[in-house]
């Protein structure tokens, strides 16, 4: 049986080149050892809003109505202000963001490390001041929504 195994790879080498095509092989490297062993980042909040610095108070209020029925997950959620185009305060580990307007998802995006980047998800949606239109609303419902389901579905 291995000796079946063991010519498939010279099987099919032989018609990728046959095709004109060169098969390449990855390398293990040094580094690649040493980066497998530093320990994962974990992500220590469900989901972090990142929020612009001044909004209508009307609109907060619709924000904080919305987020409080959406969940605990959300009611809970730190929440990082936007202030002079950078984010004051260090940016936790999180499962999820909800960004809201892109000046925050560049400054989120500019403090984040890419690992971090490639494993959280990251939802934008409209600055909260769309919140008092009900395009800003379903929006905003339908972002929660997206992300409720993905907590879900990490956590079970």
């Amino acid at each position: 049986m291995n000796a079946i195994r063991g010519a498939v790879p010279v099987r099919r080498s032989r018609h990728l080149r046959a095709l004109g095509l060169v098969p390449w092989v990855l390398r293990e490297s040094r580094t690649a050892a040493v980066i497998d062993q530093a320990p994962p980042a974990t992500a220590s909040h469900a989901c972090v809003l990142v929020l612009p610095q001044d909004g209508p108070p009307r609109a907060q209020d619709v924000l904080g109505r919305a987020l409080l029925a959406a969940g605990a997950p959300f009611a809970r959620a730190p929440r990082l202000v936007l202030a002079e185009g950078r984010l004051a305060e260090p940016v936790p580990v999180a499962a999820a963001y909800l960004v809201f307007g892109e000046p925050q998802a560049r400054a989120l995006g500019e403090r984040l490390s890419a690992e971090t980047l490639g494993k959280a998800r990251i939802v934008l949606v409209d600055a909260p001041s769309t919140l008092l239109e009900a395009h800003g609303k379903r929006a905003l419902w339908t972002a929660l929504r997206q992300l409720r389901r993905v907590l879900t579905q990490d956590a079970g």
